[in-house]
């Protein structure tokens, strides 16, 4: 199923927007029309939708290298900063890192991948991940954070249940992307660690050793601490004992 899930986003045509994958048919009513790129996204703030899709943006389907993850963590959408339209537009390296994921062809999740710690989605991640990171640091790294990072950064991947970004997700019935990321991931093998932070009725997985749900009190803050069950997963599984 890997397969097919990486297959289907090498659809995706870069060459211009909207960046939609052709399977997805979406709504106008669901689409941002006021913000086509960094100068029309800070003018309109007032006026543009909290909860359509930025389609000028790049998806981002899943982060890291999806066939070789130990850990995968589930999440809804990329959500929307507003550096993220001048982060892709300024930096040409930047996107194309972004392309690269979509299509594989990056063995590193780009939000813990230090060379990108200026864009928004580092500062996400890094942030969620910190405490993880430092006591990853300690016990395999003499405590060097970046080494860290870069670790974690092959270890762990991340897949959105909608692969557009906005401020707020829309609520959409049916989309095929989000069809087969929930597919790709009930054919992840049992050995794979699958941390459920946010929608978990939506993703609507099984029971399992394998799969931390997040109670609905922990979902709102979706901390993976190494204080939560997310957390203490982590390290259980690069094998660091707390």
């Amino acid at each position: 199923m890997e397969d097919c899930f990486i297959e289907f986003w090498r659809k995706m045509d870069f060459s211009s927007a909207p960046y939609k994958h052709p399977s997805d048919c979406i709504n106008g009513k669901y689409i941002e029309s006021k913000s086509v790129n960094n100068d029309t996204f800070l003018r309109n703030q007032n006026i543009i939708s909290r909860n359509k899709f930025h389609l000028n943006l790049i998806p981002q389907p899943y982060m890291g290298d999806i066939k070789n993850a130990e850990i995968f963590i589930l999440m809804k959408n990329p959500g929307l900063s507003i550096g993220d339209y001048y982060a892709e537009e300024s930096c040409p390296a930047f996107r194309s890192a972004l392309i690269d994921t979509v299509y594989q062809r990056s063995e590193n999740h780009v939000f813990l991948d230090t060379r990108w710690m200026w864009t928004s989605g580092f500062m996400w991640w890094e942030k969620k991940l910190r405490s993880v990171t430092k006591i990853v640091a300690k016990e395999k790294f003499s405590c060097d954070y970046k080494k860290s990072l870069n670790y974690l950064s092959k270890c762990v991947a991340s897949i959105e249940l909608y692969p557009y970004h906005s401020f707020e997700t829309p609520s959409l019935r049916r989309l095929y992307s989000k069809e087969m990321a929930i597919r790709f991931v009930k054919s992840l093998p049992s050995d794979k660690i699958i941390i459920v932070p946010r929608s978990v009725s939506e993703w609507n997985l099984p029971d399992s050793e394998n799969i931390i749900k997040y109670s609905t009190s922990h979902a709102r803050s979706a901390s993976l601490s190494d204080l939560t069950v997310g957390g203490k997963e982590i390290l259980k599984k690069l094998k660091i004992c707390r």
